[in-house]
């Protein structure tokens, strides 16, 4: 058996775009993969002591490919209420950072795989550029106003995966 090589590339566009109908948020994603040697199952002859239908782990003839694509439009428009208070149109502009390290290792029992994942790791927080609670009742009595950037700041995790 030949171990699994994955290669993955990633694109992302996104920004405003001004129309008749109001402000279009617009993002777009584009993804593919290419797996050499992946692994497929298939069923062997026998069963264990336990009774389950043994199986049997191969490479594919060919490499494995995926793709995906990603479209998410939001239409922002004024809610035309003259009694709520007036809200932020845009902000300055900020970056949001997230970063994922992981490495692998053979353990006497399977694999463990170790991973750190550092999200908004430019801590960008909402509350730094408005509150989140209005100073009196908006459109429908509400008294916060909607998340559009994190509210949370940078986070760190941190974990093991276990295969056995």
């Amino acid at each position: 058996m030949v171990p699994e090589r994955a290669r993955s590339t990633a694109l992302d566009i996104g920004g405003p775009i001004a129309t008749p109908l109001g402000q279009v948020d617009l993002n777009t994603a584009v993804f593919a993969s290419r797996i050499a040697h992946p692994l497929i199952v298939s069923d062997a002859d026998g069963v264990t002591a336990g009774g389950a239908a043994r199986l049997e782990l191969a490479n594919a003839i060919q490499p494995t490919q995926m793709w995906s694509a990603e479209l998410l439009l939001r239409v922002v428009r004024p809610l035309g209420d003259d009694d709520a208070p007036v809200l932020r149109p845009t902000s300055r502009p900020y970056l949001v950072v997230g970063l994922l390290v992981e490495q692998t290792f053979r353990t006497a029992v399977g694999s463990a795989r170790v991973f750190v994942k550092g999200e908004n790791l430019t801590n960008v927080r909402q509350t730094r550029f408005n509150p989140l609670l209005l100073p009196s009742r908006g459109r429908g009595g509400r008294w916060s106003t909607d998340a559009w950037t994190e509210v949370t700041g940078a986070t760190l995790n941190a974990g093991v995966r276990l295969g056995f």
